[in-house]
C-alpha cells in the first residue's frame, strides 16, 4: 500500500485566492500510512490562484498535479469530473474538497481509508462538517445540523437523512473509484438534468449499498465565500426558480430510478420545493393572505422543519424581518 497512490483528492478552484492557502495546506498536512495525490483543476481564474497553485506544485511535484485552463470550462457546461480529473485519478478512493472549502482533521484520509477496507460492502464514507464564516471564523453549525449515531446506516436508514435536506457536505464524501467510474461512466438520467452535483451524487452512492457516518468533525464549508454558487443565488430569485424547477425535475426523475419505493419521501420535497416557488412569485399581499386557505398548503407547510416554518411565514408576512433573521442566523 506504502508504494501506491490510494486516494486522489479532487480539488475545483476558480479565483480561491483569499482562501486557497488554507485548503491546500490542510490536504498536505494528511498523515497516512499510504500515499496520495491532489489533482487542482483550476478553471481560468482571473486572480493569483493559478500563481498559488505553481507555487505549491513546485513544493510538492510528487503530490500536486494541476490542470490550468485558459478558459473557463463550468461556463461552456463542460462537466469537470469526467472530462478533466477522472482520467488522470490513479487512487482507490476518491476525497473531494474545493479550494473555498478546507479539513481540519489531519488524520481525516487515514480514518476514512480505515473504514472502507474493514467494510468492502461499504459505497460511501461521510462525516461531520462544521461551517465557518467567509474569513474563516467558526460557527455553532453543523453539516448533518441534527444527531446521527456513528456507524453502519443500510441504505433505508441513510436515504431518510437525505430526503430531510443539506445534511451532508461535500468536503466529507468519500467514495470506490469503481463506484466512481460507473457514475461517472453511465451517470443516471437525474444527475444529468441537475445544475448541481452534491444531492444527486447522495442519492446514487446512498442507493448503492452501505453508508458509514464519522460523528467527527473532520472538515469545515466556507458560507458566503466570495464568487460562490450559493451566493451568486442569494439575490437572484430567477436562479432559485431555475434551481427549484431543476431540483423538482431531478427527484422525479430519481423516482423513477429507485423503481418509486421513496415516492412519499419525494413527494414531501416536492411540496416544499412547491411551497418555496410561491415564496418567490408572490408579492400580492392578496395571495399572502389566502395562502393557507388551501389545504395542500397547510398539509405542505406541517411537513416543514420548524427552523423552515419561520422562514416561511417571514417571507409570506414580514419580509423585513426575514433579513434580520437570517443575519442573526448565520451570525451563530
Amino acid at each position: 500500500m506504502k508504494d501506491e497512490v490510494i486516494v486522489s483528492i479532487n480539488c475545483l478552484v476558480y479565483n480561491h485566492e483569499k482562501y486557497l492557502r488554507q485548503c491546500l495546506d490542510g490536504l498536505l498536512a494528511q498523515k497516512t500510512n499510504f500515499k496520495y495525490e491532489i489533482l487542482i483543476h483550476d478553471d481560468a481564474s482571473t486572480d493569483s490562484s493559478p500563481d498559488i497553485i505553481r507555487e505549491y506544485e513546485q513544493k510538492y511535484p510528487e503530490i500536486i498535479k494541476p490542470i490550468y485552463q485558459t478558459e473557463n470550462q463550468y461556463s461552456k457546461g463542460v462537466k469537470i469530473d469526467q472530462t478533466f480529473l477522472y482520467p488522470k485519478i490513479k487512487g482507490k478512493y476518491v476525497a473531494i474538497c474545493e479550494g473555498d472549502d478546507f479539513w481540519c482533521d489531519e488524520y481525516k484520509l487515514q480514518k476514512q481509508v480505515d473504514i472502507m477496507e474493514k467494510n468492502p460492502d461499504c459505497h460511501l464514507c461521510l462525516h461531520k462538517v462544521q461551517a465557518v464564516k467567509e474569513d474563516g471564523t467558526p460557527l455553532d453549525r453543523y453539516y448533518p445540523d441534527f444527531a446521527i449515531e456513528e456507524g453502519m446506516k443500510d441504505e433505508f436508514e441513510f436515504m431518510q437523512y437525505v430526503f430531510y435536506g443539506y445534511s451532508f457536505q461535500t468536503t466529507s464524501y468519500f467514495r470506490r473509484i469503481e463506484d466512481y467510474r460507473e457514475f461517472l461512466n453511465s451517470p443516471p438520467e437525474f444527475f444529468k438534468v441537475s445544475d448541481v452535483g452534491d444531492e444527486p451524487a447522495l442519492l446514487y452512492f446512498g442507493t448503492k449499498g452501505k453508508t458509514y457516518y464519522i460523528n467527527e468533525v473532520m472538515s469545515c464549508y466556507r458560507l458566503n465565500s466570495v464568487g460562490s454558487w450559493s451566493v451568486k443565488q442569494k439575490n437572484n430569485p430567477e436562479l432559485q426558480k431555475r434551481h427549484i424547477q431543476k431540483m423538482k425535475e431531478m427527484y422525479l426523475l430519481f423516482d423513477e430510478y429507485s423503481n418509486y419505493k421513496y415516492t412519499d419521501q419525494i413527494n414531501e420535497k416536492l411540496s416544499v420545493f412547491d411551497l418555496s416557488m410561491i415564496l418567490l412569485s408572490t408579492n400580492s399581499l392578496l395571495k399572502k393572505i389566502t395562502f393557507f386557505f388551501k389545504k395542500s398548503n397547510i398539509d405542505s407547510y406541517k411537513d416543514l422543519t420548524g427552523r423552515a416554518k419561520i422562514k416561511l411565514l417571514l417571507s409570506l408576512y414580514l419580509p423585513f424581518l426575514l433579513k434580520i433573521y437570517s443575519k442573526i442566523r448565520s451570525s451563530k
